[in-house]
């Protein structure tokens, strides 16, 4: 168990420096002050990833697989499949963030097991419908499409602008 702060909290911190701190500081220059306002915001976006993404991901897959009544995608194992960038820091060993986590090691810091495979699936099976959507010529007068296709994008923003809603 990881004690407090957590990951989260170590990000609103990091936000909340660069808000009250910084940017006071780098306001009469326009390109600064703009890189500080993009760093704060992408800073929020991780720290909604961490705490809402494997939620929202595990639900698009579910709600993809019973629409296309798809069982869960294969992935290759060449290893190709991890779309996450490995690190240029790897130990002696030649341990990378992705190879230590899988071997148990807690020192990376990758969401968690998985959780890349986990994107990797959601986005063959987006594929899947996006090929029966246009196969079968379907589009927004399709309720059960739109729904599915609204509430993915309703969670995807919910993590990159949840001050954008589509109520």
């Amino acid at each position: 168990m990881q004690d407090k702060p957590d990951a989260a909290n170590l990000l609103q911190t990091i936000q909340e420096l660069l808000m009250k701190e910084i940017m006071p500081r780098v306001k009469a220059d326009e390109f600064l002050a703009y890189q500080t306002l993009v760093s704060w915001n992408m800073l929020g976006v991780i720290a909604r990833e961490i705490k809402s993404g494997a939620v929202y991901q595990n639900a698009e897959i579910q709600r993809l697989q019973e629409y296309l009544d798809s069982p869960t995608p294969a992935l290759a194992q060449s290893g190709a499949a991890h779309s996450a960038p490995e690190s240029k820091t790897a130990d002696a060993v030649g341990a990378t963030p992705e190879t230590a986590i899988r071997a148990g090691d807690e020192r990376t810091a990758e969401p968690e097991p998985g959780y890349y495979e986990r994107m990797q699936q959601a986005v063959i099976l987006n594929q899947k419908l996006a090929q029966k959507i246009r196969s079968e010529g379907l589009d927004n007068r399709d309720g059960v499409v739109w729904n599915l296709v609204k509430q993915s994008l309703v969670e995807k923003l919910a993590i990159t602008n949840p001050r954008f809603g589509l109520d």
